[in-house]
């Protein structure tokens, strides 16, 4: 019985793979959301608003208490970047929760279809393969968010200084006398660093969920569930493999429909020999 409960689960880890590896659906609907609802998604991010003259006026008068001679405040610029890449954190996270959903609805699709009658006419392991696939994806979906929101944080976390010199490097031209011209100065710095950070993570946040989330679930989906199947009595085994009520009426009739075909068979075939 062990073996039987491990063929077919195994059977599901190869189909749940191969659609995965598929096209609409699968693969493709994933790679989808990299492609375009990602970059969707940061591009309507209101940005603007962390960079307007208003915010970088408050914003350094607050950090640094500004001064029009000074060029470049430290706390000031890196709390106008933290509040831009805070702004990141919630569609990143969504993005883990797209990807989650496709999955989902993968394992869902799989267990209805032909590819896993087998598996269907065990109707409490089919529930068990359902129940035991949604909480690791879970799991698998909560440890991607984790890791995302925290490549975020990381950015904001250590502002490298050399970005700044080779912007100003590449103005030539001395900042212009007045508050205005310092705080324009400094809004367009921090505009050219968050489009660095937000083309940097357009490339990593698929990474780190094809890492933790998409891989997983392809390679290891049940073997949580293998684990304690191994370790099971026979009676829970059993009734793993207790065939579905449905299923067990339809032998039935069909077993009833093959017996009295038979009987039809054997009088005609008498009615025959009589003749």
């Amino acid at each position: 019985m062990v073996h039987e409960v491990l063929t077919l689960c195994r059977t599901f880890e190869t189909e749940f793979s191969q659609l995965l590896e598929g096209g609409e659906g699968g693969g493709e609907a994933i790679l989808n959301i990299f492609e375009t609802d990602l970059t969707k998604a940061i591009q309507s991010l209101p940005f603007h608003e962390v960079y307007s003259l208003k915010n970088v006026a408050q914003v350094i008068n607050e950090a640094d208490g500004y001064q029009p001679h000074l060029i470049a405040p430290e706390m000031g610029y890196r709390r106008l970047i933290e509040c831009g890449l805070a702004l990141l954190k919630d569609p990143s996270a969504r993005i883990v929760d797209q990807v989650y959903i496709i999955l989902r609805n993968m394992v869902e699709r799989l267990l209805a279809s032909d590819r896993s009658e087998a598996i269907g006419r065990y109707g409490v392991l089919k529930a068990e393969i359902a129940n035991q696939a949604a909480t690791e994806l879970e799991k698998l979906r909560d440890s991607a968010k984790t890791m995302v929101v925290t490549m975020v944080e990381m950015e904001s976390s250590y502002l490298t200084a050399e970005f700044f010199r080779e912007i100003i490097a590449q103005e030539g031209s001395p900042v212009a006398p007045g508050e205005d011209a310092h705080l324009k100065q400094i809004a367009n710095h921090v505009s050219k660093y968050l489009k660095v950070v937000c083309n940097q993570l357009k490339a990593t946040i698929p990474k780190a969920i094809v890492h933790r989330l998409v891989l997983k679930a392809k390679t290891s989906l049940l073997d949580t569930f293998l684990e304690q199947v191994a370790g099971m009595e026979d009676t829970s085994l059993t009734g793993l493999l207790s065939e579905d009520e449905s299923i067990r009426k339809r032998r039935a009739m069909c077993q009833n429909r093959l017996e009295m075909l038979t009987r039809a068979s054997r009088e005609i075939n008498q009615a025959l020999g009589r003749a």
